[in-house]
């Protein structure tokens, strides 16, 4: 009775290791109703079953291959990670386990020249073996548990492979294992089974270096792509920053035009020439509406930027309404205020645009204001689309366009907020797609009375 006391034992301390480590290397899924009480269950389901394969001695391959699909489906369920995270994670115990098991067999046979039976359920050995064993697993998942956090990404064709080799090496390492214990019974040959150990030490030392090699190709992916997208945001920027010099340059231009302009009507007033002179004026004014219409809020890149794009959504026959207050000193830099305005409003006209392809007849429009807020600034922008959302398994909205360098903007938006300390909300109703952004003012003292609108 205490022995089948103690195998439960050692069963729960390996399902409590499991809970430790998943929860180092994964994100929770917190958000997730009555998460916790979900995950017990779970776990209390997983345990009973494995006892139970265990009491009746089941297959040992069934054992260590419905551990190996809890551990996976456990990691798929709870956890917020990409699918291919979840699945090397969840199967990377089961690796641990493989070794782990393995290790006390070799130290029995390597230094102490005992029979693998002694490890057995109820061997002389079991429980020095059982200890031995649940102190490796604990090593191996505080190992586990020193490793950065890093991203590694997969084609759907090494996704496959990563899953059918993992799948076919835990296996195949347990089914040498099982030949090699049930040879010493059949034959007492002590060379040929030393031969059968020295074979499972080369499989598993090839196998992890094979899943390490898969690893790291996968992390060498995700780095490319990030680099690939700080170029292909870098070049998103560089063509704001030279929106922006075009139009301070074209806002010189009409600063030097006004001056002349006005020495004209002045020249014509003092001659008394009405009729010429309100001619003159009104022509002036309808050049200045077919050519821009700027905006003067004290910010020089808020002006640049807002004023081009409202052209560009005029272009387009998009309606547009702005309101601007700003406070004495703006949380943002001039380039990190050119790139988040840019995309906001990049994204917002581009949306509108989808809208009028697929329907002629609808009243695309563009709402935008920035104002002070209770010691935070407010960023506003909201626009007419299409209807059409596309939502990752964690809930952020993701670009719904296609190609290369698509969805760089929405994550430059997300990483401008976030290294200023600021809150983005992002809501859709009727049609209708907002961005509401809040960053916390540098200084607070005055700013409230300190506006240039």
């Amino acid at each position: 009775m205490l022995l089948v006391i103690w195998e439960y034992l050692v069963n729960f301390i390996e399902l409590s290791l499991f809970v430790y480590y998943i929860h180092r290397r994964l994100q929770a899924k917190k958000q997730m109703a009555r998460y916790y009480e979900k995950q017990s269950l779970f776990l209390l389901f997983r345990f009973i079953l494995i006892c139970i394969l265990n009491r009746i001695s089941a297959p040992s391959m069934l054992t260590v291959g419905l551990s190996c699909f809890f551990d996976v489906a456990f990691a798929l369920f709870f956890f917020e990670n990409t699918i291919l995270t979840k699945i090397f994670w969840g199967g990377m115990y089961s690796v641990i386990c493989m070794v782990s098991d393995y290790i006390p067999f070799l130290v029995l046979k390597a230094f102490l020249n005992e029979n693998f039976s002694e490890l057995y359920a109820y061997g002389s050995l079991r429980i020095p073996g059982a200890l031995l064993y649940l102190s490796i697993i604990a090593i191996f998942v505080f190992l586990f548990g020193l490793l950065s956090d890093k991203d590694f990404i997969f084609t759907p064709l090494q996704k496959i492979t990563y899953f059918i080799i993992s799948i076919i090496g835990i296996l195949i390492g347990h089914f040498i294992l099982c030949v090699t214990l049930e040879s010493e019974q059949l034959f007492t040959n002590a060379s040929f089974t030393f031969q059968l150990v020295s074979i499972n030490i080369v499989f598993i030392v090839l196998f992890l270096t094979l899943l390490v090699y898969i690893y790291q190709l996968g992390v060498t992916n995700a780095k490319n792509r990030k680099l690939l997208e700080e170029q292909q945001l870098h070049a998103l920027e560089e063509m704001e920053y030279k929106n922006l010099l075009k139009t301070t340059a074209s806002l010189r231009e009409m600063k030097h035009d006004i001056d002349i302009h006005l020495d004209t009507i002045q020249s014509l007033a003092t001659s008394n020439k009405k009729d010429e002179l309100l001619s003159y004026i009104a022509s002036y004014h309808n050049s200045l509406n077919q050519v821009h219409h700027f905006i003067s809020s004290g910010n020089t890149a808020i002006d640049c930027i807002v004023s081009s794009k409202i052209a560009l959504a005029k272009e387009a026959n998009i309606n547009t309404a702005f309101s601007i207050m700003l406070p004495e000193h703006f949380p943002l830099d001039a380039l990190s205020l050119s790139s988040l305005l840019g995309n906001l409003w990049n994204n917002a006209i581009e949306a509108n645009v989808r809208l009028i392809q697929q329907h002629a007849d609808c009243h695309p429009f563009i709402n935008f204001y920035i104002k002070p807020y209770e010691g935070m600034v407010t960023i506003h922008i909201d626009n007419s689309y299409d209807g059409v959302l596309n939502i990752s398994p964690e809930q952020t909205y993701l670009s719904v366009k296609t190609g290369s360098g698509h969805g760089i903007g929405l994550k430059r938006i997300n990483d401008i907020v976030k290294k200023a300390d600021g809150i983005i909300q992002i809501q859709t109703d009727n049609s209708v797609f907002s961005v509401h952004i809040l960053l916390p003012l540098k200084e607070l003292s005055d700013e409230n009375n300190s506006y240039d609108t």
